[in-house]
């Protein structure tokens, strides 16, 4: 129960907003926007791409919620957290240190997940 409403109430809003963001005229969040950067697509592909970019980019963010809820269950019922539930847990830190290292190796134009989807970002100009 506690990962639905977590999922209900943290991540969903998040990829919600990302995702009507950077669809927008603007395609931009509030934070690209101050930064004068804008995500661009493949023609005609901006709705699937701009979706696809943000559950990549928030699935890693799920999956620690999700191994933290399995943490605090075992823990509330005396039991010894099992291998796999510390698996899930480093598991999105390497992920997000992958997208971290795409991003360097782009000079942050890209990340991996921007690669998969078919978007990049891009610096506006006046």
């Amino acid at each position: 129960m506690g990962q639905l409403i977590g999922f209900l109430t943290l991540t969903l809003p998040v990829v919600i907003y990302s995702y009507f963001t950077e669809k927008s005229k603007w395609k931009a969040t509030i934070g690209k926007r101050t930064l004068n950067l804008i995500v661009l697509t493949h023609e005609n592909k901006t709705t699937k791409s701009i979706l696809q970019r943000n559950i990549l980019k928030y699935l890693p963010w799920e999956v620690a919620h999700t191994g933290v809820h399995w943490i605090i269950y075992y823990e509330s019922v005396g039991k010894e957290i099992p291998i796999w539930t510390w698996a899930i847990l480093i598991i999105p830190q390497v992920i997000v240190f992958i997208y971290f290292v795409s991003i360097i190796f782009s000079k942050g134009q890209s990340s991996i997940y921007d690669t998969i989807s078919g978007t990049r970002l891009h610096l506006k100009t006046a």
